[in-house]
């Protein structure tokens, strides 16, 4: 991406909405096998974001998923996302809990309504709209409630208030469906699950969402 379209991208006025959908030749998405045969992905990037997923940065980046639905901004300087970050901080400073804040923020933050949500992507199919919007609404699923929890962690870790690593991990179960949630893993190695969608906030496990990786599904 040239510096030119670098600008295009800085300058697009709040909320980063509805923009033109994109040209008509499929490439592959580092995400998901499913995804790669319907977002035109090119060397991991998505109009000019990287693609988050496992392991992947949080901030600036862009949210797809394996279904034709909204493409989710994330991006620390919107408005809505810097008020929770600050008011994340500011808690943490008090409590010395990062994870605990994290979770009972994004609980307070999002009313988990599917119907709502609905009605607010509709015509947002594949179009750029920021995490911001869907806060300002109050309303959110799971891939929201993720993308909150690590941007509020990743915050805390890039101004040296933690240590470790995050990351927004999703995988589809048989009979289940798919769905996401906030992965911190600490320097020693230890994993944490923030699922505010199922209620969850503790150590690795398969109840009540299987959140192992394939490499650690033998893994007691």
């Amino acid at each position: 991406m040239n510096l030119l379209e670098i600008l295009k991208e800085l300058l697009k006025p709040y909320p980063s909405s509805i923009e033109s959908s994109f040209s008509n030749t499929y490439n592959p998405d580092p995400r998901t096998e499913i995804a790669s045969k319907r977002v035109k992905a090119k060397n991991e990037f998505y109009k000019g974001r990287h693609i988050i997923g496992h392991d992947k940065r949080i901030n600036d980046g862009v949210y797809v998923g394996a279904e034709s639905r909204e493409a989710i901004v994330v991006d620390a300087t919107d408005y809505y996302c810097q008020e929770k970050i600050e008011k994340a901080i500011y808690e943490y400073q008090k409590s010395k809990n990062a994870i605990g804040t994290v979770y009972r923020i994004v609980k307070e933050t999002f009313i988990p309504d599917e119907n709502k949500i609905t009605k607010l992507i509709k015509g947002y199919e594949d179009k750029k709209i920021s995490l911001g919007y869907f806060i300002k609404k109050g309303v959110g699923v799971c891939r929201h409630n993720a993308l909150l929890a690590g941007l509020l962690l990743e915050q805390m870790i890039d101004k040296n208030l933690i240590s470790g690593k995050v990351s927004v991990d999703r995988n589809k179960l048989s009979g289940q469906g798919a769905h996401a949630w906030c992965r911190y893993t600490s320097l020693s190695g230890e994993v944490t699950i923030i699922d505010p969608t199922l209620n969850y906030c503790g150590p690795l496990t398969t109840t009540p969402w299987n959140y192992k990786r394939p490499e650690e599904m033998n893994q007691r």
